[in-house]
């Protein structure tokens, strides 16, 4: 990579605040952080954008990944672009719009 960053390069959580990605292991922190009656579940759902809408964060420098794109040599980012288009068409739905399937933990308790 030319001056870019990698993923290895990511900020990662010391292991003693690490927790499990699990509805028990979000629940816990809650319940360690003395709320009562916690609970928690699974959420799941659908984003829906135009491959171009998703591309334009990357090309924009938004986030990590933006950041690591728009860091490189031009020719380097038409590679990038290429790959990101055949990986899209893979999510692409009837209308070519990508369907993003996204899963989070939703948790609340009582102070």
């Amino acid at each position: 990579m030319s001056g870019g960053r990698s993923r290895e390069d990511a900020p990662r959580l010391d292991p003693a605040e690490d927790f499990p990605r699990t509805v028990e292991g979000f629940a816990a922190l809650f319940t360690a952080a003395g709320l009562a009656d916690v609970s928690c579940r699974s959420v799941t759902w659908d984003h829906i954008a135009s491959p171009d809408e998703w591309w334009s964060g990357a090309a924009a420098g938004v986030g990590m990944i933006g950041q690591i794109v728009s860091r490189q040599a031009p020719e380097t980012i038409v590679r990038i672009k290429a790959a990101y288009d055949e990986l899209a068409s893979q999510y692409a739905g009837p209308d070519g719009r990508l369907v993003l399937r996204y899963h989070a933990l939703l948790a609340c308790g009582r102070a």
